[in-house]
């Protein structure tokens, strides 16, 4: 069993002490729904909290001496302060951009096509974040692990 939305949406908060999450889905001028993922939005941080319902093909450990491979799934955050907007969080989750096998030291492209503002890069980094002194948030269940990665705009 995997953790549900605001399972996720506890622990991303846990890790920023100090920041108050508003959890928000998409809406137009109007305040109408118009499709996309929920965000958590803070004055300084951006996160996803369903992104790792998204299967990227990662794994962790090896079918060596009895041990299991187990899926490994990510979840997003970044800082407004390096210029990550709720709109390019909501592009990142789009199935137009292929984030198959990401993890850190890799640059997303986004194309064109899943986006109608010129005003977004074309490329985000991903880093393993170095602001915890314990490493890499990384959430254990049962059946995959989740991590914490931050995107920064290229």
């Amino acid at each position: 069993m995997t953790m549900d939305m605001l399972g996720t949406q506890q622990w991303i908060a846990s890790l920023f002490t100090g920041e108050e999450f508003e959890w928000v889905e998409p809406v137009d001028d109007a305040g109408a729904p118009v499709g996309g993922q929920p965000l958590g939005i803070s004055a300084q941080v951006i996160a996803t909290c369903t992104f790792a319902e998204r299967d990227l093909n990662l794994v962790h450990g090896a079918q060596v001496w009895g041990m299991q491979n187990q899926d490994v799934r990510v979840e997003l955050f970044g800082l407004v302060d390096d210029g990550v907007t709720p709109d390019l969080m909501q592009v990142l989750l789009s199935p137009e951009v292929n984030v198959e096998g990401l993890q850190p030291g890799r640059t997303v492209e986004i194309p064109e096509s899943a986006t109608a503002s010129e005003n977004l890069p074309r490329q985000v980094h991903v880093v393993a974040p170095t602001r915890w002194e314990q490493g890499l948030p990384q959430l254990g269940e049962p059946d995959r692990i989740t991590v914490l990665l931050q995107v920064q705009p290229v």
